[in-house]
């Protein structure tokens, strides 16, 4: 028997267990295999989409713990929460550090970004997904394995079997988009870059494979969604999680140009950006991105007037020496319970607020030795007596 027929065969088996439990997230399933047809939906009004905005770039680079930095401004979380069945959410990725994937068998596993994306605002909207992918360990041919979607049965979800990646319930017509190349043979060798561009000007969408974009596919309609939940690395917590390490996920609410799309998939970017909470004072960056030879890259930190301190920077947001990372400074001033600690702290620099803001230069030197390196930021302060904390700040260092 053919290798495609037993794959077949096996998910047929497999969805006749599910269909038992008349479970909707099983006639999904079924449908995404080619064994059932999809149930009817109404179409979507008409309705112009929300301005132009980038809503999640995952760069990966933590290296450890259960958050991960969305370095991009839009109305997603600064942080996605990781949920995990792995030993470890992370693995050496195309640049630096990368999402770890699931596992089908001997034993289901998952390892998901739960975004607090809403992509129900959307209507008939732009839309780009760009990610690198590449096959974890333990990846025999799926029948199915999701890698995006909203964690609803029916709606926008991304997934593959033993060749394409197909997109289904975008919001517009054909309900499918799915891309010629094998997805999974390409990625079964080494790091692939995909992308998604949904353009509603143009009338099209157009899948890119390493930069380099596939035939347009014709389309009526755009993104559209009803659901306030998105999901990275799984779409339904109970179907197959993706097998695929996931490194730099893009998720942008406009048609991404091709010059765009041909840049992330040679390079990653620098950003910068914050994550947790701070107590009393913030931290932002200066002339950015930190590219290297960015001679004018610094950091500024804003809270009360008069307040003195000091400026951390160091290489990790998941230790301080031996000390797991976030901690909790009410644990040194009671004052700052639940306000965390959130850098490895390895330089200093004493700041001054004056009248409640200061600059401090941080020049990035045009050095090759930099690239894929990140840098964890954050401010102590003391406004008389009373400790405060910035917000925590990312710093990814490219070309």
């Amino acid at each position: 028997m053919r290798r495609s027929t037993l794959l077949l065969s096996f998910a047929a088996t497999s969805f006749a267990g599910l269909h038992a439990q008349g479970s909707l997230e099983a006639l999904q399933v079924a449908v995404d295999l080619g064994l059932a047809a999809p149930p009817a939906t109404a179409p979507a009004p008409n309705q112009p989409g929300p301005a132009v905005n980038e809503e999640l770039f995952y760069k990966f680079d933590e290296g450890g713990g259960t958050r991960a930095i969305n370095f991009v401004s839009g109305s997603a979380p600064i942080e996605g929460q990781i949920v995990s069945s792995t030993p470890t959410s992370w693995v050496p990725g195309k640049f630096n550090t990368a999402l770890a994937a699931g596992t089908i068998t001997p034993t289901a596993t998952f390892n998901r970004v739960e975004t607090g994306w809403a992509p129900g605002q959307l209507t008939n909207s732009d839309l780009t997904v760009a990610a690198f992918l590449r096959l974890g360990n333990n990846h025999p041919a799926p029948s199915l394995t999701y890698v995006f979607g909203v964690p609803t049965a029916f709606e926008f979800r991304a997934f593959t079997g033993a060749t394409q990646l197909l997109i289904s319930n975008w919001g517009g017509s054909p309900s499918t988009l799915r891309t010629t190349a094998s997805v999974y043979g390409l990625a079964s060798v080494n790091w692939v870059h995909v992308a998604l561009v949904i353009d509603t000007t143009a009338a099209t969408a157009t899948f890119y494979i390493d930069g380099v974009p596939e035939a347009p596919i014709p389309i009526t309609g755009g993104f559209s969604s009803n659901v306030t939940a998105f999901n990275v690395g799984q779409q339904i917590p109970t179907l197959a999680a993706s097998i695929y390490e996931i490194d730099d996920f893009r998720l942008l609410t406009r048609a991404a140009s091709p010059s765009e799309v041909f840049a992330w998939a040679q390079a990653s970017t620098a950003a910068d950006g914050p994550y947790g909470q701070g107590c009393g004072g913030t931290l932002v960056g200066i002339n950015s991105p930190p590219v290297l030879g960015n001679a004018n890259y610094g950091l500024g930190v804003t809270g009360t007037a008069g307040a003195v301190g000091a400026l951390a920077i160091g290489a990790s947001r998941n230790l301080l020496g031996g000390i797991p990372l976030p901690f909790d400074m009410g644990l040194l001033f009671p004052s700052l319970n639940g306000c965390n600690w959130e850098t490895s702290a390895e330089v200093t620099v004493p700041i001054a607020l004056g009248a409640g803001a200061t600059s401090v230069p941080l020049p990035v030197p045009n050095s090759i030795f930099l690239q894929h390196r990140s840098l964890y930021a954050q401010a102590f302060l003391l406004a008389g007596s009373t400790p405060g904390t910035s917000n925590p700040f990312a710093i990814s260092l490219e070309p």
